[in-house]
């Protein structure tokens, strides 16, 4: 199942992410130099992750 995720997403000069949160618990900053982003991604069972470990270890 697809799940969604929100972030207000900050960058520096350099384009590189300075603060990254959920809208909730963004109070210290100021939001308008913030950027929005909406995200859907599909979560791994942990038997799935187990796996992409042992699979990772076998090629090292």
């Amino acid at each position: 199942m697809k799940k969604k995720l929100i972030l207000n997403l900050k960058f520096n000069n350099q384009g590189q992410v300075e603060c990254s949160k959920s809208p909730s618990l963004c109070k210290e900053c100021n939001i308008k130099g913030c950027e929005h982003m909406t995200l859907y991604y599909y979560p791994y069972s942990k038997k799935e992750i187990e796996e992409c470990f042992k699979n990772s270890d076998r090629r090292t």
